[in-house]
């Protein structure tokens, strides 16, 4: 089994985003960052972008994962 990468980006923090989070949650060395235009609207939170920053240089070194669904 492939070892899951400790800087994690879900675009989508929905319910199938939130379902990718608790699956792919191993440890607590891992960074993750949530892109999600509606829930940035409505919080503030560090680890939390708008969606047209994904493919911004400075998130190069995270594997991504689509929870749009």
């Amino acid at each position: 089994m492939e070892k899951i990468k400790s800087n994690i980006a879900i675009i989508g923090f929905g319910d199938l985003g939130k379902q990718y989070y608790n699956f792919l949650s191993t440890n607590k060395k891992q960074k993750f960052i949530f892109f999600d235009d509606i829930l940035f609207e409505k919080e503030k939170i560090n680890n939390l972008f708008s969606f047209q920053e994904y493919s911004s240089n400075k998130f190069n070194k995270y594997a991504f994962y689509v929870g749009l669904g």
